[in-house]
């Protein structure tokens, strides 16, 4: 029901949907970022997303280290080590996975054919549900790192299957978007 208000009021709203949807999502990403800036090594140079698929444990182990020695000099931060900006940046994420998520729905939503093809809605609808499915598996991937940083470490897989096969969702749909977006260049 409240998926079917969303995409009724995005189809409704489109360039409000897309810019209210795309200013949240640069906010979000922007609030996360002096947190990520700590988690910046050589070791780990694609910060938080290195411990997201350390699927080897010890390399987790090494970060979680690496990251509880290392301080962090970015005051806008508000931590002190890299385990205490990975801890914020992960919180700071959950804000964010919501952001990404809508703004997915949106695009997915815009790039749909203004012509209606009787049988075809049910991709529009699947998209929706493997981006919504994609929150839900970064939602597993962040507890999972939470409790790896903070309470004691489970194995790194539990939240490195999730992550990967999020990003993969992510980047499926991204490919899905631009080539509907494409097709409706195309037709016009």
């Amino acid at each position: 029901m409240v998926i079917d208000t969303l995409m009724t009021y995005i189809s409704a709203n489109k360039l409000r949907s897309f810019w209210l949807g795309f200013i949240i999502l640069l906010v979000t990403g922007l609030i996360m970022r002096p947190t990520s800036s700590c988690l910046v090594t050589s070791a780990t140079p694609k910060a938080i997303i290195d411990l997201e698929l350390a699927f080897d444990q010890p390399t987790a182990i090494a970060i979680k280290e690496l990251w509880s020695k290392s301080d962090c000099s970015n005051s806008l931060a508000l931590a002190i080590t890299g385990t205490d900006a990975a801890v914020l940046n992960i919180l700071l994420d959950f804000p964010f996975i919501v952001a990404y998520t809508l703004f997915l729905i949106v695009l997915i939503l815009l790039s749909k054919s203004s012509v209606v093809v009787t049988g075809k809605e049910w991709i529009t609808n699947a998209f929706v549900l493997l981006a919504i499915a994609a929150a839900l598996l970064d939602v597993i991937e962040n507890i999972f790192m939470l409790i790896f940083l903070k309470y004691f470490e489970v194995v790194s897989y539990l939240f490195a299957i999730p992550a990967i096969i999020k990003f993969a969702i992510i980047f499926i749909l991204v490919g899905a978007i631009i080539i509907r977006f494409l097709k409706k260049l195309v037709i016009r």
